[in-house]
């Protein structure tokens, strides 16, 4: 089991340090972005960290799990969807959908970290299930084609 992480996160290697020892596979892909598995009971989910500033300056932590092609998602739902999700939002990058969150780095603490980590992954398992099982049994199931 890895050592307590001391204290508060508060920083982009603050954030780097804490996931890579908590979390596989973790790989940096340059200064502000880092890729990671977050394993949990319903399988595995890879996310991206990428360190963002607000105007004000404050350094926040922006987590980033990639859903499925836009063609897939029905992009009204989408707009529902996100004043009904439990936590982060459904954006588009490029050709893909996205579930993101924000965290801010300032006084981050690990528990905080793990637990939205935690949650954004759960919610990424539910819908990318959602996606796959269609019907309108699955939860979610309305926001894809």
């Amino acid at each position: 089991m890895a050592e307590p992480f001391p204290g508060e996160i508060s920083d982009w290697s603050g954030a780097i340090a804490y996931l890579s020892q908590r979390h596989s596979e973790v790989r940096s892909l340059n200064a502000g972005l880092v890729h990671l598995r977050v394993n949990r009971p319903g399988g595995s989910v890879e996310l991206r960290a990428r360190r963002t500033e607000l105007p004000n300056g404050r350094p926040w932590l922006m987590l980033v799990a990639t859903l499925c092609e836009v063609t897939q998602l029905r992009a009204r739902a989408a707009l529902v969807a996100n004043r009904t999700l439990p936590l982060g939002g459904i954006a588009t990058l490029g050709n893909r959908v996205v579930l993101r969150q924000l965290v801010p780095l300032t006084g981050l603490l690990p528990a905080h970290l793990d637990t939205t980590l935690g949650a954004l992954a759960d919610l990424v398992l539910v819908l990318q299930h959602s996606l796959q099982a269609g019907g309108d049994e699955a939860p979610y199931a309305y926001l894809f084609r």
